[in-house]
């Protein structure tokens, strides 16, 4: 089955997997899952670096195709589909990240669900969005 990791799943995947849940760990080790990890998530961590914002030891942008092939993971990048369709994406009033967003977007219209602890995140499923943790 194929899952999508949210920036802050993907960190702890790398650097604190015990922040994970157990179901959450038990799926990214599942060989037989296809794990994805948007590309917006890296656009999001190097954003925040560069403006103080994240600051993870031991963890490196430039290595993201290195983390991405120990983990076995797959980008997922942005489609024309998702980029011209994003506005039907509800925008409630407290949540308005634009990664968070359009993170949540790309799982729906992929129809892969999402591997995320955000509390704000639930009240997409009205939209489509499958949440795991």
């Amino acid at each position: 089955m194929k899952y999508l990791l949210d920036t802050h799943t993907f960190i702890w995947t790398i650097s604190d997997f015990e922040n994970l849940s157990t179901n959450a760990q038990n799926i990214i080790k599942d060989v037989d899952n296809e794990i994805f990890v948007s590309i917006l998530s890296f656009w999001e961590i190097s954003l925040k670096m560069s403006i103080g914002k994240f600051n993870i030891n031991g963890f490196d942008i430039k290595k993201a195709t290195e983390y991405m092939r120990d983990l076995n993971c797959y980008f997922l990048y942005l489609t024309e589909k998702e980029t011209t369709t994003f506005h039907d994406l509800p925008l409630y009033s407290n949540h308005k990240d634009p990664f968070d967003r359009m993170i949540i977007w790309q799982a729906i219209t992929a129809n892969i669900p999402l591997i995320s602890k955000d509390k704000f995140f639930d009240q997409y499923k009205n939209c489509g969005l499958k949440l795991v943790w």
